[in-house]
């Protein structure tokens, strides 16, 4: 696959240049919509890494690889610090009247399976933490002020972790379902400075 070939050091532009089209497209299996998947013959490509127009292109590539690493370990550092500086605000209503907010907003367009208050208590809990979370913080906002940033995966851990900690803390009882929901998503929410 074309993945397969990036992951031996090769860039785009040097698959383009070197090896041109592929020698088959196949169905993506992410979806239909997804652009078809290339492959190439592995003869093909381990030939073409012999030859001098490789280790001329691929000592290029490094070069500018090494040229922009400060660069982007600059703004890998920019986003994870952007991500420690969020501040997360709760109102702290009290929790009964949350968790009403969060079984009218689960119900919403809803016509089988409602919440009510007499609903299984860790259902309650879930749908509490989750209307919490994506209605009550910036956790939203937060999510995609990092979108394609260099570090996005790590800064989003920390606002998850930030956004659950803080619920914790203004909600006791919600303190273990944000624990699981965190486990859920691998997020260590020690890592909420």
């Amino acid at each position: 696959t074309q993945s397969d070939v990036l992951s031996r050091r090769w860039t785009k532009s040097m698959i383009d240049k070197l090896l041109g089209a592929p020698d088959k497209l196949k169905d993506n299996p992410h979806g239909r919509r997804a652009a078809p998947m290339k492959l190439f013959l592995v003869s093909r490509v381990v030939a073409a890494e012999q030859t001098q127009d490789f280790a001329s292109a691929l000592a290029k590539a490094e070069k500018r690889r090494h040229a922009i690493k400060p660069s982007i370990d600059k703004k890998r550092k920019n986003t994870l610090a952007a991500a420690r500086n969020i501040k997360v605000h709760i109102s702290g209503e009290p929790i009964e009247i949350m968790q009403e907010k969060a079984i009218n907003s689960f119900n919403r367009g809803r016509y089988v399976e409602m919440a009510s208050n007499q609903s299984d208590e860790k259902f309650l809990q879930r749908i509490t933490v989750n209307y919490i979370r994506h209605e009550v913080t910036s956790y939203e906002q937060e999510l995609a002020n990092t979108y394609k940033k260099i570090g996005a995966d790590k800064a989003v851990e920390i606002i998850r972790a930030k956004v659950y900690k803080e619920i914790a803390r203004v909600y006791p009882e919600l303190e273990e379902e944000c624990i699981r929901q965190a486990k859920l998503r691998q997020v260590d929410m020690k890592k909420a400075a």
